[in-house]
């Protein structure tokens, strides 16, 4: 159970299914058994009949859930405790639909303008690849058996054609893969190494705004929803800042939580770190502590990156398209010049 993980959307899905079935009167265990019943996921399935056979046996439906921690999250399985404890289920997991399908949606438009620059790059190398695998090899062999004396560019395409047939270079890029699959897992695991990385990911031009902006949309929407459920501060932003994505906001949780048990508003201590925190963030955290109106504010903060966050995207993609183009097709065209020189000054010297 512990290693079992569904699909966003199939979580997404199975939120909202949920919500209408709770609220047209169905028992829990029965909702669960429904939507067991209808997937057309075996994965699905297990875990839905594995939530039914929780609940019948007497377990909370938040309980059941805590039991797939990489299907539903620490704020998840909270939201759905609130709505028990409260009486309020249905409109717990009505909110937990809305900021799903929103959060989903983020993610969508973040991979749409990844996609394009992906399928480009993917394209480029199968093209080189093709080239100094098939055509190479048989114009050089071409060129050899004439006395062809290649020019620079030739021969720097014939040493690369040379070093990637040798089984060493295949075994070395397996040797490199395995590595970094090792050490990307060491990352994972080292909250030091996660905060680096994430200080330089958001330091890239472009692409850093877009996961700055992402980031604060969730957390935003993510402490809105904390905020209207009335769950208390020091677990609305430890909900927040795993949602979020961010290491450093997590790490700073701990201490943000310290402020406000020592009576310190949240906004006073955003303010202390604008490394950190946005002053946008800072300047309306302070003006919601001051005139106690969080769920508002918080609402306009998410509106705004996610705002932001549709702009910088179609900014990127029209940076992206046009250099990605001019970079394969530079290329792929000193590949192509390199293997007709040696035909062109046979043709020179024949005229």
């Amino acid at each position: 159970m512990q290693r079992v993980r569904l699909p966003a959307s199939e979580v997404v899905i199975f939120t909202r299914q949920l919500q209408v079935l709770l609220g047209a009167g169905v028992p829990v265990n029965r909702a669960l058994e429904v939507l067991a019943e209808q997937t057309a996921r075996a994965d699905c399935a297990e875990v839905f009949f594995s939530l039914q056979r929780l609940v019948l046996e007497g377990r909370y439906l938040s309980a059941a859930l805590s039991r797939f921690p990489s299907t539903f999250n620490a704020m998840y399985v909270g939201l759905v405790r609130v709505g028990e404890q409260t009486g309020a289920l249905v409109d717990s997991i009505v909110l937990l639909a809305q900021w799903l399908e929103r959060d989903q949606e983020v993610r969508q438009k973040i991979k749409g303008a990844l996609t394009y620059p992906v399928v480009v790059m993917v394209v480029a190398v199968l093209s080189v690849f093709a080239l100094m695998n098939v055509l190479g090899p048989l114009f050089l062999q071409m060129f050899e058996e004439s006395g062809t004396v290649l020019p620079l560019p030739t021969r720097v395409v014939s040493a690369l054609i040379r070093v990637q047939r040798q089984p060493w270079f295949w075994l070395a890029l397996l040797v490199l893969a395995a590595a970094s699959i090792r050490l990307s897992r060491s990352w994972v695991l080292n909250p030091h190494w996660r905060v680096w990385f994430w200080d330089q990911a958001c330091r890239l031009p472009g692409l850093g705004g877009l996961l700055v902006c992402a980031t604060w949309s969730r957390y935003c929407a993510a402490l809105s929803i904390l905020v209207s459920c009335g769950i208390q501060p020091q677990r609305s932003y430890r909900f927040a800042a795993e949602v979020s994505g961010d290491p450093r906001l997590l790490i700073d949780c701990d201490l943000l939580v310290q402020s406000i048990l020592e009576g310190e508003t949240a906004g006073a201590h955003m303010v202390t770190k604008p490394q950190l925190y946005p002053r946008i963030v800072c300047s309306s955290m302070e003006m919601a502590d001051d005139t106690g109106q969080g769920k508002p504010i918080l609402d306009y903060l998410t509106r705004f990156y996610r705002e932001d966050l549709e702009v910088r995207i179609e900014i990127l993609q029209s940076l992206l398209e046009p250099l990605l183009l001019l970079v394969t097709s530079a290329v792929l065209l000193f590949l192509i010049l390199s293997l007709m020189l040696p035909l062109y000054g046979k043709l020179q010297e024949a005229g």
